[in-house]
Formats: C-alpha cells, sequence, structure tokens
C-alpha cells in the first residue's frame, strides 16, 4: 500500500508517473553502499551534471550515474529514517556512528535532495520553454483584480465546464486531463497543473525576494508534501484493506458504490472521473476511509504548547456539569485522539467495532464532528485533509472494484479475535504504522 499510494501522490502532486518496475529495487536496496562523503563525514551531493541525469533517466529502477541508490529507495529510506535523520541533527555525533542504518539515512537524504533539486531545475526550464513569465503574469492579475470582484467571478463563470476526462482543481479553475498512459495533467491554457508545478509558479511570480521561497525552503516543502501525502495516507490504506479483509459485509457494500459510480471501466487508468460529478458519489467510500481513520489515526496523540494564560471550559458528559481547567503559558497540552475516537459517550456502545455506517447522517442522528480529528481541529488542522481523504476514498473504490480483498490461508485457519489482532497490529514510527496488515488480492472477473 505504501507504494501504491506513492504512485498516486507522485501523479498527482508532481505530473510525472513512476512505473511499478521502479519499485522492485526498494526492496533490494535496504543496504545501501557508502556515499563519499566530505571530512565532516555527511556524505557529499552527487555532481550537477548527475542531477539532471537522474531527473531524464527512463529507468527509475537504476541508480543514474553519480547516485548510489534509485529515486524511489532513496525516498522510502528518508521517510522510513526520518527519527534517525531527526536525531542525528540534535546530536551531531551520531552522524559519526559506523553503523549501516546510519550511513543508509545520510546516503537517502542526500541524494533525496539532489533528486528534487533536479525536479525543480527540470520544471523551470519546461515552464520557461512554455513561455512563462512570471513579471506578465503578476501585472495581469493586478489588472483583474482592479477589474473588481465581479468581472472575476464573471469570467470564472463565464469558462465552459470541463469535458468529459477533465477535473478542475477545486477553487482554481485550473483543469486537470485524463491521466495515465504517460500523459500529464494540463491546465486550462494547455499548462500542466500538478501540485508541485502550481508551488514553484506561485513562487516564481511573487515580486521581491523576501516573499519568495529559497531554493531550500521549495525542496524542504516538497519534501513535507511527500512525507505527509504518502507515509500516512499509505498507513491508512495498509488498515482499511485488513479491516476490509476482516469485514466482507463492508467490502461488499464499497464494490457495490464503486460499480455504480464506475460501471463501464475496463480497468482504473481508464477512470473518466469528475470531482464534482463523482466525488461526491462515492459516499461509503468516504465513510470506509474516515471510519479507518478513527479507529488507527495516524498520530494517536496531539502536542500543544499554550502560547499564552488561558483557560479551558469542560463538560462532563454524563452529567452536562461545566468545569474550568487553568492553562498557564507554557503548558504542553496532549490531546489524546485515540481516546476521544473510541469515547462510547460520543460514538456508542459500539465504538471498537468496524462500522463506517456510523459517518451518515439521519434524521435523528448527526454523527459528532467534534470528536473526530485525525486531521486535528480548528484554524491549526491539516491542510492536506481533504486530499488524503480523496485520495484514500479513489484508490479504495477502485481496488475494491478489481480485486476482492481476501485473508490469507494463515489467517483463515486462525480464531476471529486472534486474526485481528494480529492483522491489526501496529508499531510507532512518523506515523503508526501497520505491521501486520497481510491480505490476498483475487482479480475479479469482469462482465
Amino acid at each position: 500500500m505504501t507504494e501504491l499510494a506513492l504512485l498516486i501522490i507522485t501523479s498527482a502532486g508532481f505530473g510525472r508517473h513512476i512505473p511499478l518496475s521502479a519499485f522492485s529495487s526498494s526492496s533490494s536496496s535496504s543496504t545501501a553502499p557508502a556515499a563519499p562523503s566530505t571530512a565532516n563525514g555527511t556524505p557529499k551531493a552527487p555532481a550537477p551534471t548527475a542531477t539532471a541525469t537522474a531527473t531524464a533517466s527512463s529507468d527509475l529502477s537504476l541508480p543514474p550515474p553519480g547516485f548510489t541508490l534509485p529515486f524511489v529507495p532513496a525516498l522510502l529510506a528518508a521517510v522510513r529514517g526520518m527519527n534517525l535523520q531527526s536525531l542525528m541533527r540534535q546530536y551531531p555525533l551520531v552522524a559519526h556512528l559506523p553503523l549501516a542504518e546510519v550511513r543508509r539515512v545520510k546516503t537517502a537524504y542526500a541524494e533525496l535532495r539532489e533528486y528534487l533539486r533536479g525536479m525543480v531545475e527540470v520544471t523551470r526550464a519546461e515552464m520557461r520553454a512554455e513561455g512563462f513569465h512570471p513579471h506578465a503574469l503578476s501585472h495581469s492579475r493586478s489588472r483583474d483584480h482592479e477589474a473588481g470582484a465581479g468581472a472575476e467571478v464573471e469570467a470564472d463563470s463565464a469558462e465552459p465546464e470541463p469535458e468529459l476526462g477533465e477535473q478542475r482543481a477545486p477553487g482554481t479553475g485550473a483543469r486537470i486531463g485524463r491521466a495515465g498512459k504517460g500523459a500529464k495533467a494540463k491546465g486550462a491554457g494547455g499548462e500542466e497543473a500538478d501540485l508541485f508545478k502550481l508551488l514553484i509558479r506561485a513562487n516564481e511570480e511573487e515580486e521581491g525576494r523576501e516573499k519568495k521561497l529559497s531554493d531550500d525552503e521549495l525542496l524542504s516543502t516538497t519534501y513535507v508534501f511527500l512525507l505527509a501525502g504518502h507515509e500516512t495516507t499509505a498507513n491508512t490504506l495498509a488498515f482499511a484493506c485488513a479491516l476490509l479483509a476482516l469485514n466482507p459485509r463492508v467490502q461488499a457494500a464499497l464494490r457495490a458504490e464503486a460499480d455504480a459510480v464506475f460501471p463501464h471501466l475496463r480497468a482504473p487508468e481508464d477512470a473518466l472521473a469528475s470531482y464534482r460529478e463523482d466525488m461526491p458519489r462515492l459516499k461509503y467510500a468516504e465513510a470506509t476511509f474516515r471510519e479507518t481513520l478513527r479507529l488507527f489515526p495516524a498520530e494517536v496523540r496531539l502536542t500543544k504548547r499554550a502560547a499564552r494564560d488561558t483557560t479551558l471550559r469542560g463538560t462532563v458528559l454524563s452529567t452536562g456539569e461545566k468545569y474550568d481547567v487553568p492553562v498557564p503559558k507554557g503548558t504542553i497540552v496532549w490531546l489524546d485522539v485515540w481516546a476521544v475516537h473510541t469515547m462510547t459517550e460520543w460514538w456508542g456502545a459500539d465504538a471498537d467495532e468496524f462500522r463506517p455506517e456510523r459517518f451518515f447522517d439521519t434524521d435523528d442522528y448527526k454523527w459528532p464532528r467534534d470528536a473526530y480529528m485525525p486531521f486535528s481541529l480548528g484554524a491549526r488542522s491539516c491542510i492536506g485533509a481533504r486530499f488524503a481523504t480523496l485520495e484514500g476514498m479513489v484508490i479504495l473504490s477502485h481496488l475494491v472494484r478489481e480485486y476482492e480483498i481476501c485473508l490469507t490461508p494463515e489467517m483463515e485457519a486462525l480464531p476471529l479475535e486472534e486474526r485481528k489482532r494480529q492483522m491489526l497490529s501496529w508499531s510507532i514510527g512518523v506515523a503508526i504504522q501497520a505491521t501486520g496488515a497481510k491480505v490476498l488480492l483475487k482479480k475479479r472477473a469482469r462482465v
């Protein structure tokens, strides 16, 4: 599931397709040869000529000249070694330990940085070749702004609806063309509309050096997108697959919805999905993804620091009695996400059970929004919440449409409670990581 999520994110976020063959080396590259180091032990970055070669290479399963890791193993090693990298930055002596894991993580971070730098350079070159002129666009936007908000709304409303096979990015007016088979997402004017290019374009349009992101800040932002969008969502999907294998009734309902929304697809890559038309119809997929996050939130606790003296108002749920909790400035506050997600007072007597239907509102029931916070809540909530949810919905829908998610023979031989214990086991990493979610995917016969 980690690799599948990475495919989706790379396509949507970077407008670049990573073939499945690129993952063949990720499992065999668990130990990387040490890269050439500087005097202080930091791996030397690949030569500048290697950067362009890395981004232009057609075979992503092999490291380009000057690199020791292909792109995918470098990315996965960097994500999995995030805690060690943080430790090395905090305690520099750790970086000098003669351990294979230390060398592997240092190499992965050094080379991933050069891969991302190369992607930035190539994207900028593509934009220049397409005639991108940041100052011209900035002046054009200024004239649009002076024309008044009404003119902007009129211009948006006058724009034709997306054609079949296109998706319009919400709030942007930019069209995203049909992806797959080497195609890249295109905007209304023919430009690519992937998030990576939009980030670089927006940065280039900023007037004044103090407003622009430096290249280092741009690379950091790109890495955060990869980390937040790939590691957390991939683990949620792994838990979802385990839960669907353990709950055939839910899987059947999810499949029925996917067949109804996408009745004539020969394969997932043939999808002509429209955000406006199809996404609102995937209600059960959304409920399934939300229920998975309720039971297995990416972060089981969130930590906050009080910026000033304040008082929190609490309520005794059993009696409705109010009480105050003084919180002095500088206090560390833990939000126990998992505890809130499994409180019977909010979620009912079956709060520990997997039941997506609890996320459907009725005339007599509204699911508790304030007791659901896998992405946190309020002004500081995760800005990628909707993207992660849409990604999970689409992957799950197409997965159950094409495959039946089954228990392995070893799991079928075990009692139900032992199946759950093993398949839903987890460990703590960057987020909680599914460690026992092993299932069989059986191809469905298509009529």
